[in-house]
């Protein structure tokens, strides 16, 4: 049993609905996943599993930030976490002891309304490396198997292939080259629910290969995701495709522009763009993305811009 409760305690009283295995949308990265969502009478539980990177030596560390919540999907409403099971809270952290190391954890919720279908897991409302996922399915799904790598440190040069059926939807470990390239433009096939809602538009700020995740700079300020955010995308081959964009598809849109000297970030809505129509592309311009096409802006700061968008590699 995978879980950090019993059985007994997952069918008894007080349990009236059991998610296996919930897909998500957007899921932090390919390192983890939820195995379970149980809502209880008075509280949700939702059960995790975490696979030690093999970037690190001993596999790195894990802890969780104490404002943690959960949110039905597309709104603003926040259950906060009400207790943390088998992890640490920041400060404190958890440090594996070796890489593929598996971590089950729990964490416990107010209990949601009835007829919420999905929802998301919030560690923390900002840029960074935060556990945080969207769009979870109240939904059961079937496990894939998946392998972790964990080299052995005696045999010099030779890797132990630790297979482990792990109760969630994870991707192989190894990923090859990615065909989604530095600067494209791309979207998530699934991402719009309804016509009138507004297409949400990702840069590709760094490729996939054997050693590092796809990596996208989110265009675009969406339900999900505030424009400038970072995203590591679970299932990119699956879920992403590569969009022509116009500059027509991105007017009234909120682009992030820059970081002023107080920190704080400055925006603006996308009102027109200057000079002949064409696709909206970006290339590589002194270590950042740059695109082909100047545009003009209503800024957060109530003043009209023009000038071509910049986006950073760094995250």
């Amino acid at each position: 049993m995978k879980s950090n409760f019993k059985k007994d305690t997952l069918l008894g009283d007080g349990v009236h609905e059991v998610y296996e295995y919930p897909t998500s949308e957007i899921t932090p990265n390919n390192h983890m996943g939820i195995e379970r969502i149980i809502l209880h009478t008075n509280y949700t539980q939702v059960d995790f599993v975490y696979i030690a990177s093999k970037k690190f030596l001993y596999g790195g560390w894990i802890q969780l930030h104490p404002d943690c919540f959960i949110r039905p999907s597309g709104t603003e409403i926040e259950y906060k976490m009400i207790e943390a099971i088998a992890i640490p809270i920041a400060p404190s952290k958890l440090h594996f002891s070796a890489a593929g190391q598996v971590h089950h954890y729990s964490l416990l919720f107010p209990s949601l309304p009835k007829d919420i279908k999905y929802i998301d897991v919030i560690e923390k409302k900002e840029k960074g490396n935060f556990f945080n996922f969207y769009g979870i399915a109240l939904q059961n799904h079937e496990p894939l198997e998946f392998r972790t790598t964990h080299e052995n440190k005696m045999e010099a040069g030779k890797t132990n292939i630790l297979k482990e059926t792990v109760n969630h939807q994870f991707h192989e470990n190894t990923i090859v080259n990615s065909k989604f390239k530095l600067g494209q433009v791309v979207r998530f096939r699934n991402y719009k629910r309804n016509v009138a809602e507004h297409e949400a538009y990702f840069i590709v700020i760094h490729e996939a290969d054997e050693e590092n995740e796809l990596v996208l700079y989110t265009l675009n300020t969406n339900r999900l995701f505030t424009c400038g955010s970072t995203i590591i995308p679970e299932f990119p081959e699956e879920d992403l495709r590569l969009v022509n964009l116009k500059p027509v598809d991105v007017i009234e849109e909120e682009v992030f522009m820059y970081k002023k000297p107080d920190e704080s970030l400055l925006t603006g809505a996308i009102i027109n763009y200057i000079g002949e129509e064409e696709f909206l592309t970006f290339s590589l311009e002194d270590s950042i993305l740059v695109s082909n096409m100047k545009l003009e802006y209503h800024t957060s700061e109530d003043r009209m811009m023009r000038g071509k968008i910049q986006v950073s590699l760094n995250y």
